[in-house]
């Protein structure tokens, strides 16, 4: 529908509403897709780290196996040369170094040191070895040496080679190693992060991972806070940004049509209200003893210059608009008078079966029939059909029910057996029939009858001595299942489509002159259920 249908308010605010779930849906998506594509940066470089971790410790524990080996190690140029031998041999070592009684006295790759280099005092207890960790470590003072982290264990000490984290840090992001994660042993990088991340502190601040050695000794925290995201990451919020803009346009048209639709349907519904141009149509209600009609259920149609409206469109926009109780009154007038040339001849009484909704169990739908000609023409049996609906009290619905029963009308259970159904209405004074929906007919046969649930409503309705009528009848198979059911009323368009006034007149007609002339009665079988 064009825009035109909408009005100018009504399209700010769709335009409005677009934009702002486009904005959130698509910002939702870009910091969720951000978000999981840092954490799996980080936790790349997290692994690496403990991976090399691992595989640090299995290299300090196979050479210290060794080395225990060896009692005799000392500064001498054979024992250094076996130390560098485990250097080189072994993954992660950078170097490794001898005790003499007040600190390290050489290393295999410096030699003999020019004095003792005694124990810097920061350092982390290894509760499990008794050794002691460095996150940074120099030998001396020169520049030539650089720190790096340090292991020491009894009278060795293993100079390791950098970490990937240390090596190759993270853009933008924070860090930190820690030993015994319960008590968050501080190795390198920015103190507390680790338990930071682990409380949930930093969760909306950004993208934060832990990743831990196989045996748990070892975390390595990473926090990378969203401004650092986010400038990192200009393409991706550049493509969300052409998104929102995309998305917004998108909701906008479909929400501009669909207001459009909305408000044409109503404009539409209304104007045939106020011009009285609903039209009758009229299904037959056939008695299977007989297979004639005895009646049939009067249904609303529109038809103007912009095509058919069906039914579940216009009763919606009337209800909303608060016009149902003018619409029933009007539908009626126009089923009654449109079978004002119908001429029934039989003592059993027209069934002119017409739906009401629950908005129109009031005094005022009352007084309506009350004072109408129908309620007094002899042809026709008045049948209310009402839909029943959960918003209506009990005494509410049997205080108007029996009203409509003083008056001489019959009230029916609608699409009984679908939606909202109470079974203990069915004893109410003035119900008389069930109408069974068509969703529980239309695949019935002779052969499945029996283990549906239709095959139980007879008996239902026996108790409450109410009458059944199935509609939705389309095939002969339906037909037979019905029989072998018990169920004597039926319609559907195995029989007749809905038609107009003058179509059923000439349908009533042509069946009064072939029964007047052959008369026929076909056995009809009660149900056993």
């Amino acid at each position: 529908m064009p825009v035109s249908n909408v009005s100018a308010p009504k399209s700010a605010l769709i335009t409005l509403g677009s934009w702002a779930i486009a904005g959130a849906v698509c910002t939702a998506i870009t910091f969720l897709y951000l978000k999981a594509d840092t954490n799996q940066e980080n936790e790349y470089i997290g692994s690496l780290t403990t991976r090399d971790i691992q595989y640090t410790a299995s290299s300090v524990s196979a050479v210290s196996s060794q080395l225990r080996k060896q009692p005799s190690l000392n500064c001498s140029i054979e024992s250094l040369r076996l130390l560098r031998e485990y250097v080189v041999q072994y993954q992660g070592l950078s170097d490794l170094g001898l005790y003499g009684e007040s600190g390290v006295k050489c290393t295999a790759m410096v030699g003999a040191l020019d004095e003792e280099i005694p124990d810097p005092p920061a350092s982390i207890k290894v509760n499990r070895t008794g050794g002691k960790i460095w996150a940074k470590r120099k030998l001396n003072n020169s520049n030539v040496v650089k720190a790096s982290p340090a292991y020491r264990l009894g009278n060795f000490l293993f100079l390791l080679e950098d970490l990937p984290i240390t090596a190759y840090p993270p853009k933008n992001a924070e860090w930190e190693i820690v030993h015994d994660p319960g008590s968050g042993k501080h190795i390198g990088g920015r103190e507390g992060l680790y338990q930071s991340i682990e409380a949930g502190e930093l969760t909306y601040r950004g993208a934060s991972t832990v990743t831990c050695t196989d045996n748990s000794d070892y975390c390595v925290a990473i926090h990378t806070p969203w401004a650092s995201v986010l400038k990192s990451r200009v393409d991706v919020l550049l493509l969300g940004t052409i998104s929102v803009g995309l998305l917004a346009f998108a909701l906008s048209s479909v929400g501009h049509r669909y207001e459009g639709k909305r408000r044409s349907v109503r404009a539409r519904a209304l104007r045939a209200l106020s011009r009285g141009t609903y039209q009758s149509h009229y299904q037959p209600i056939i008695d299977l003893r007989t297979y004639r009609i005895c009646g049939c259920e009067v249904l609303a149609r529109l038809e103007d210059a912009h095509g058919f409206l069906s039914p579940g469109d216009f009763i919606p926009a009337l209800s909303e608009h608060g016009d149902i109780q003018k619409f029933t009154e009007l539908m009626f007038d126009k089923a009654y008078h449109g079978l004002a040339d119908l001429d029934w001849p039989y003592t059993e009484r027209f069934k002119l079966s017409f739906n009401i909704f629950p908005e129109n169990l009031n005094n005022q739908t009352v007084e309506f029939f009350q004072q109408h000609p129908a309620i007094h023409d002899q042809r026709f049996q008045i049948c209310l059909e009402v839909t029943e609906d959960s918003t209506i009290s009990d005494q509410l619905y049997q205080r108007i029910i029996e009203k409509f029963s003083k008056m001489g009308i019959d009230i029916s259970v609608d699409d009984f057996g679908t939606g909202y159904g109470n079974l203990g209405r069915l004893d109410i004074g003035g119900l008389k029939c069930l109408k069974v929906d068509k969703s529980l007919i239309s695949d019935l046969t002779p052969d499945n009858v029996k283990d549906s649930l239709a095959s139980f409503i007879p008996s239902i309705a026996a108790r409450s001595n109410l009458e059944i009528i199935a509609e939705g009848i389309e095939t002969q198979e339906n037909v037979e299942a019905m029989l072998k059911i018990g169920i004597r009323y039926v319609q559907g368009f195995y029989f007749a489509k809905p038609q107009p006034s003058h179509d059923m007149i000439d349908a009533v007609r042509a069946e009064v002159e072939l029964a007047s002339r052959h008369p026929i009665v076909i056995p009809f079988r009660q149900s056993s259920t």
